[in-house]
């Protein structure tokens, strides 16, 4: 009987033991992926300020008869598919502070990029 016992418990470690490492790999995953995705986000938004800088200055040139039509339209065109980046790029910031939320048990708590609360 004591055999059986020790087995189980011995099990129950084990399946403990288990259950902590998958939990503790979710979290340092959530948090990876919340500090990358938090990083492409800075550099998103400053590729939004730069295509809306060459917007400026195209539509300056243009207005000035220095430039088509077309190459504005091509400016705005770049700007719009930079703000679009940026809007995925926060939806999935957004979904992974919830991830990591889940994973650390948290799920009313969505922490930061630092995985603070």
């Amino acid at each position: 009987r004591f055999n059986i016992a020790d087995q189980r418990l011995d099990q129950q470690q084990l399946e403990r033991t288990r259950v902590r490492r998958a939990v503790e790999l979710d979290v340092r995953q959530a948090v990876f992926v919340l500090s990358t995705t938090n990083a492409v986000l800075d550099l998103q938004r400053l590729a939004v300020q730069q295509a809306r800088q060459l917007l400026v200055g195209e539509t300056r040139r243009f207005e000035a008869g220095e430039s088509q039509l077309l190459t504005v339209n091509l400016r705005e065109r770049l700007l719009l598919e930079e703000e679009l980046k940026l809007a995925s790029l926060e939806a999935k910031y957004a979904a992974s502070r919830a991830a990591l939320a889940v994973a650390i048990g948290e799920p009313a708590v969505l922490p930061d990029a630092e995985g603070a609360p």
